[in-house]
């Protein structure tokens, strides 16, 4: 999640740049580009922890008084916390945006407190029956409602994109990321034997493997085009490179 929302900051200048020029076309197709990237690979790390998660705890904490207990409920509530990992993501893209253009925007501040109502909400009901467990669900829930609204509210107030296009970018990885999740846990727990690491390489590797197969045969837009990940490199005449990330706007420079 952290190297996806690096990715969007290091574009909110190129947002920026675009609204002050007048082109809101070229601000709003990176903002999806954004979006369509950054919830690619959270999803793919969110996968590989829902698969993965006892393995996981187990290779990194399972020792001296943590015991498998402690290990299951821990991997438990990670499975939970992670189905807000992309709504965390979603908001952190798009919050970039409603202040790309210079203005203040208070709608940003308002989002965010529904979904802290709501997460709120959503954990004093949850707490009771459910424990740690609940309470991670209810900041998984929280974080979507925010991320709903943010999206909602595109438009007048921030850089206009098409919501439905958004939705579609998010539907297509969703899905391979859940197909890849139970093809992983399914190949983790097969090895399961060998030790914690073996199936966590298993798993992880399965799960990567499958998520960008799905991913590209759904036309996956954070996969496609593959230069869209790599830098850009030109030779200059002293015989150096000179490295130009993807996500500098070629169609600006004219």
């Amino acid at each position: 999640m952290t190297l996806s929302l690096m990715l969007c900051t290091v574009t909110f200048p190129v947002v920026a740049r675009a609204l002050a020029d007048g082109d809101t076309e070229r601000a709003r197709d990176r903002v999806e580009r954004d979006v369509a990237l950054a919830a690619a690979l959270v999803l793919l790390g969110a996968a590989t922890v829902v698969a993965c998660a006892p393995q996981i705890v187990r290779l990194l904490f399972q020792r001296g008084a943590f015991t498998a207990a402690d290990t299951a409920a821990t991997a438990g509530v990670m499975r939970v916390y992670a189905l807000g990992l992309l709504g965390q993501t979603v908001v952190g893209a798009l919050a970039r945006s409603y202040f790309s253009a210079g203005r203040a925007s208070w709608y940003p501040f308002g989002a965010m407190a529904v979904g802290v109502t709501a997460t709120a909400a959503v954990g004093a009901a949850a707490v009771g029956p459910w424990g740690v467990t609940g309470i991670a669900a209810a900041n998984a829930a929280g974080i979507t409602v925010t991320a709903a609204l943010l999206l909602a509210g595109t438009g007048p107030r921030s850089v206009p994109v098409r919501v439905r296009r958004v939705l579609g970018d998010l539907g297509r990885p969703l899905l391979a990321a859940a197909v890849a999740t139970g093809a992983g846990a399914l190949a983790a727990d097969r090895v399961a034997d060998g030790g914690a690491a073996l199936s966590l390489a298993v798993g992880a590797a399965t799960v990567g493997g499958v998520f960008v197969a799905l991913g590209l045969a759904l036309g996956v837009r954070g996969l496609l085009p593959v230069r869209f990940l790599h830098p850009v490199t030109r030779r200059l005449p002293h015989g150096r490179f000179r490295f130009r990330f993807p996500f500098h706007d070629h169609d600006h420079d004219r």
